[in-house]
């Protein structure tokens, strides 16, 4: 059985990616780059900070770990997406 894959979630994880990758490097007065990322995956920000909370005993900066997470939440938002859409349409 193949794992499920889906378009939909990789377009949202790559999006997500490529705009916090962008919001990460441009530079900004304060914390407003962190408020942008957070604002933009706001569901799963809210997961995804407290993960980074306690991984932050152990990393030095937390950054790249808090952007995958939220691109795994968008990748798995997409595959929600794209499984309901699909079972609506048949």
């Amino acid at each position: 059985m193949k794992p499920y894959r889906s378009k939909l979630g990789l377009i949202f994880s790559l999006l997500y990616g490529m705009a916090a990758w962008i919001i990460s490097v441009s530079p900004t007065e304060g914390s407003w780059n962190g408020f942008l990322l957070f604002v933009l995956a706001l569901p799963f920000s809210i997961i995804s900070l407290a993960i980074t909370h306690f991984a932050n005993r152990w990393l030095d900066n937390t950054l790249p770990l808090f952007i995958l997470l939220n691109m795994a939440g968008w990748y798995a938002m997409g595959c929600l997406f794209s499984y309901f859409g699909r079972r609506k349409i048949k």
